[in-house]
């Protein structure tokens, strides 16, 4: 009899895989295993997220499962600082890695950029390790001279939206590695010129296609319309930012909510 049950609870798993398969086959238009396995996996997620937050609205306890993750040594220290002062292999998975899910809608978008942020930047050493190029400053460096041909220094750090001493540093170190080249402005003495060398743009070059993959990989399995719309919405506020950054940077944090922020929540 145990037996009977344990059959029936196998086929009813396998009917429920089918169907999941029909369903994927329907919406996607695609029979690939891989493709599957990463829509099955978000469904699910998508369908215990919905579980979790119907329950916390009735004001069900809520009881996590204790799945906690493993990391070797080589990998403990790559972003120990998620969470201050815990060994996130310790931690319930829920707590460490979707904690901003219990924070104000615009803490939320603050944090999973910054997250992202980080992400990309884990990708990036992967690329960067064998090259003396260190990180996305540098690349970025690199990029703008490529693009801006001559710009003197303050553009490209200005464009780079890094502090002046950062990015003055950043090419001292691109220079003395035969990267770039700096000369004086025919029209500004005071100013300096930067160029890349044929050093430079050939470390440019063998990058950029490097830096697509880490953009392809950052930007996961979303849709043309879901990269579209997500494009659209960092753009917007690219400009808003912008536009603080560069003529409000003397204002505190209240001052600049006061002066661009439209909707903001009245405190008692």
């Amino acid at each position: 009899m145990i037996k009977d049950v344990h059959r029936n609870d196998k086929y009813t798993k396998l009917f429920e895989l089918m169907t999941y398969w029909q369903e994927f086959e329907t919406c996607q238009c695609s029979n690939s295993l891989e493709q599957f396995s990463v829509w099955l996996h978000k469904k699910i997620t998508r369908e215990q997220r919905r579980s979790l937050d119907l329950a916390i609205e009735e004001g069900k306890d809520i009881e996590l499962a204790p799945t906690t993750i493993e990391l070797s040594e080589s990998d403990a220290d790559l972003d120990d600082d998620i969470v201050s002062g815990t060994d996130i292999s310790e931690m319930n998975c829920t707590h460490a890695l979707e904690f901003h899910r219990q924070i104000p809608l615009d803490s939320q978008i603050s944090a999973l950029i910054t997250r992202l942020n980080r992400f990309a930047g884990f990708y990036a050493k992967k690329i960067f390790q064998d090259t003396e190029i260190t990180s996305f400053s540098d690349f970025g460096i690199l990029a703008c001279i490529y693009a801006l041909k001559t710009p003197k220094k303050i553009e490209v750090i200005n464009f780079n939206l890094i502090e002046k001493t950062t990015g003055t540093e950043i090419m001292k170190r691109l220079l003395r590695a035969g990267f770039i080249e700096e000369f004086d402005d025919t029209c500004d003495k005071r100013s300096k010129r930067v160029v890349l060398t044929s050093r430079g743009k050939e470390m440019f070059e063998t990058l950029r296609d490097k830096i697509a993959d880490v953009s392809l990989i950052v930007c996961g399995n979303l849709t043309e319309k879901h990269k579209k719309d997500l494009a659209e919405t960092l753009d917007y506020l690219n400009h808003f930012h912008i536009n603080i950054y560069f003529n409000q940077n003397d204002a505190s944090v209240q001052e600049i909510i006061e002066r661009n922020i439209i909707h903001t929540v009245m405190k008692a």
